[in-house]
């Protein structure tokens, strides 16, 4: 696996421990990739 792949599968296997459910921990992690990468979508 690639370096940012082995990031976004500790993330979401951390977030999975912290909710406890798969769904809850996908969106949250897409949450948190979206709100990291705002600075760069705005024009």
């Amino acid at each position: 696996m690639g370096i940012l792949s082995s990031i976004f599968n500790y993330l979401l296997h951390y977030l999975f421990n912290v909710t406890g459910d798969w769904g809850i921990a996908i969106i949250t992690l897409t949450l948190l990739v979206r709100f990291l990468l705002l600075p760069i979508s705005i024009k």
